[in-house]
């Protein structure tokens, strides 16, 4: 079991690529110049259900790694201050824009009026690009709060808005087609130790569809032991895999990989649980480094 809750938002902020060590380094002056990521043509249309589409509202996509940063209270207001880009929904439930590529939530808000020009957030990675220590505590905090409380995300719904997980932008184009709010397409993989019980150490545990894309699941949690939910997946096969992971500073662990055994299934959709068995191959951190550098291989690959 996680040593205690702070082990737990050490593990997330990790995966989620915003360690403190991490977020301090961002936000130092950098004399690099940084290439903007090529922007992709994404569109979609929401359904309350089969043919029967939204009529307006707002869209905002918020990086997946960042779910457990939105509270319960003030849920939408968080929302728009991570938010990477935004979109009105028209009379039929269509959107479209232009934004940089990466795994999203799509955050549908049915409320809200457009007055303005939609922007990105105040917290995005568009706008804060240099983080500050205040920004820093603001996430690890929200990060604890959701250890110890829950996402606010319960069912593809938040208090005041709709949840689609997983949206996985790519350039020059991504098409999502008709999406229904509240379909239910749920992988949960359960992943073993070498000795058959559930996996009692944090380790990050992702799936790549047929495609390339990446998906991830809920942030770990303390009751749930080496459960993975993977949310708002679509139909194809998938391969589990594990990345290289870092354990807490006070932990006295050594930086490892968790390696799936037999982690391939097809998904057809509506609810799949998957079970894996992880080896845990302990790593120095000049491997840790360069793994972590390196692109992920696809499966059955041998690593060096």
């Amino acid at each position: 079991m996680f040593k205690n809750v702070r082990e737990v938002v050490t593990i997330g902020l990790l995966a989620g690529g915003i360690a403190t060590a991490g977020a301090q380094d961002s936000a130092k002056p950098t004399s690099e110049s940084v290439k903007p990521p090529e922007l992709t043509q994404v569109s979609g249309r929401l359904l309350l259900e089969a043919d029967v589409p939204t009529t307006g509202g707002v869209v905002y996509f918020v990086f997946q790694r960042r779910i457990s940063e939105i509270p319960t209270e003030g849920a939408m207001a968080r929302v728009k201050e991570m938010a990477e880009a935004a979109v009105a929904i028209d009379k039929g439930g269509s959107f479209s824009l232009e934004m940089a590529p990466g795994n999203y939530l799509l955050v549908y808000d049915p409320f809200e009026n457009v007055t303005s020009d939609l922007k990105p957030g105040a917290d995005s990675q568009a706008v804060a690009k240099k983080l500050t220590k205040e920004q820093i505590d603001k996430r690890v905090a929200l990060m604890k709060r959701s250890a110890e409380q829950g996402l606010a995300v319960v069912n593809g719904a938040l208090p005041g808005g709709f949840v689609i997980e997983n949206r996985i932008i790519k350039p020059p184009v991504s098409e999502f087609g008709e999406m229904i709010l509240g379909a239910v397409n749920r992988v949960t993989v359960k992943a073993l130790a070498e000795d058959g019980k559930p996996l009692p150490y944090p380790a990050i545990i992702k799936l790549r569809g047929k495609n390339g894309e990446i998906y991830e699941s809920h942030p770990p949690t303390v009751s749930e032991l080496g459960t993975y939910v993977y949310h708002d997946v679509f139909t194809q096969r998938y391969d589990a895999f594990g990345e290289p992971t870092k354990p807490a500073p006070d932990s006295g662990d050594k930086p490892y990989v968790p390696i799936v055994d037999d982690g391939s299934f097809v998904f057809e959709g509506g609810e799949k649980e998957v079970t894996v068995k992880i080896v845990r191959e302990e790593v120095t951190e000049e491997e840790l480094q360069k793994r972590n550098a390196a692109p992920t291989p696809p499966p059955g690959a041998k690593q060096d």
